[in-house]
């Protein structure tokens, strides 16, 4: 059995994690990921006022945070 699912098992309680689904998505993906290269995430929209327009308009994936 996958070390993920076995975990999932395991925390039929909630006893490793609460609700929510980063904790697995974590365990499904452990040792899958790479690292995106800083240019290519912005990070702050809608708190950061400072962000430079370049790099929102050359990022790949961007975050909105704010209201």
């Amino acid at each position: 059995m996958r070390e993920e699912l076995r975990l999932q098992e395991q925390n039929i309680e909630r006893t490793l994690w609460k609700l929510g689904t980063l904790p697995p998505g974590l365990l499904a993906f452990y040792g899958l990921t790479e690292p995106l290269d800083r240019r290519w995430h912005v990070l702050g929209l809608g708190y950061d006022v400072n962000i430079d327009n370049r790099l929102i308009e050359t990022a790949a994936v961007i975050h909105y945070m704010g209201t």
